[in-house]
């Protein structure tokens, strides 16, 4: 996992310091929230560096099939990164160009939240062979993605993939297309999706900064 590490100082007889390691939090409470009637409610979000192992070539091949089932379909990518170009043009080989929008790296996190939190739908479908370090770390975007009270799609990389869809606020899917495509339609569907919403929020608030420093006891 990925850790922050926090120093606690305590005063006995000498002044001695004690070192703690948690897991990556995220600033819950402000955090906006929408409900399924209020959010995009075709809208799928990812964010990060854009590499070829964050699977978001994965989506854009699906989009053609997506929109059969769903014509409002958008997909929102949120990141900069050597591979944007291919991406960019992998969508306009597929004439899905206009069904992507590629916002490029935003520096306001509060409007990368405020985007996330908009949307219907997170994914983070890693590609297990081309991935050699996201089980090893903890992602905070997938944690973003949850606190902004989004379900999310991700492949069985991150160490606590099996726990969110444990807890009904994600889905375990595979590299596969058609799983893909399936799987963001169900959770598109308007009972589903403010079911796991719900559930996200509330699994989220386990990794809020205040609950994780209270938890200290400092």
């Amino acid at each position: 996992m990925r850790f922050l590490l926090i120093v606690g100082i305590y005063r006995k007889d000498n002044l001695d310091q004690t070192l703690y390691m948690v897991g990556t939090g995220v600033k819950c409470i402000p955090l906006k929230k929408y409900s399924y009637v209020e959010c995009e409610k075709n809208t799928v979000v990812f964010i990060g560096h854009l590499l070829p192992k964050q699977g978001v070539q994965l989506v854009i091949e699906a989009i053609p099939e997506i929109l059969k089932k769903n014509p409002e379909f958008k997909f929102k990518i949120i990141g900069g990164g050597n591979y944007r170009d291919s991406l960019v043009k992998l969508a306009n080989d597929l004439g899905v160009a206009s069904f992507c929008n590629f916002f490029g790296k935003i520096d306001d996190i509060k409007k990368v939240e405020e985007e996330i939190a908009k949307s219907c739908l997170a994914v983070a479908p890693y590609i297990k062979k081309l991935d050699n370090w996201t089980y090893y770390s903890d992602p905070g975007k997938i944690k973003t993605y949850l606190a902004c009270g989004v379900p999310v799609l991700l492949t069985n990389i991150p160490w606590n993939a099996k726990e969110i869809e444990k807890n009904k606020c994600g889905k375990i899917i595979s590299e596969d297309k058609e799983m893909l495509i399936d799987s963001v339609i169900e959770f598109m569907n308007g009972e589903k999706n403010q079911s796991y919403l719900n559930n996200a929020i509330e699994y989220s608030k386990s990794f809020d900064y205040e609950k994780i420093f209270n938890d200290l006891n400092f």
